[in-house]
């Protein structure tokens, strides 16, 4: 009697495993990838660089084409539901400012040892920290 209940109660333990198994797999596999959408070089009039209220110009075409190379591309599964980040130290403001109208905005911080770009409302992208060091050089 006792070999029945240990032969279902092993079973039983295998068969809910693999359900968390599958169900922890669909909800990784189903979260969506965010690509952080930045304008075209040509489109760029000049980018603005701040933290805080200081604003440092970045308005020759050979650094706002390194800006953008190094961050073209990036991709996530971290989704940014905020129009701002918070807890953060070294936060800097990237503004995009467009030839035509408008601008285009993103957050390039550190948390820790770690080095993030936010789009707000897009995603959360983990950089290397010579990507940082080189955007606001």
């Amino acid at each position: 009697m006792q070999k029945v209940i240990s032969k279902d109660i092993l079973f039983l333990s295998i068969n809910l495993l693999l359900i968390i198994i599958v169900g922890l797999y669909a909800f990784i596999k189903d979260k969506p990838e965010y690509v952080l959408n930045l304008p075209s070089i040509d489109d760029i009039e000049r980018i603005e660089i701040s933290k805080n209220e200081n604003i440092i110009l970045v308005a020759t075409d050979e650094a706002v084409e390194k800006i953008i190379n190094l961050l073209n591309n990036k991709k996530t599964k971290s989704e940014s539901i905020t129009d701002y980040p918070s807890n953060t130290s070294e936060l800097y403001k990237i503004n995009f400012i467009h030839k035509e109208i408008g601008s285009s905005t993103i957050y390039i911080y550190r948390i820790k040892n770690n080095y993030y770009v936010e789009q707000p409302y897009n995603g959360i992208y983990e950089i290397a920290e010579s990507e940082y060091n080189k955007i606001l050089s």
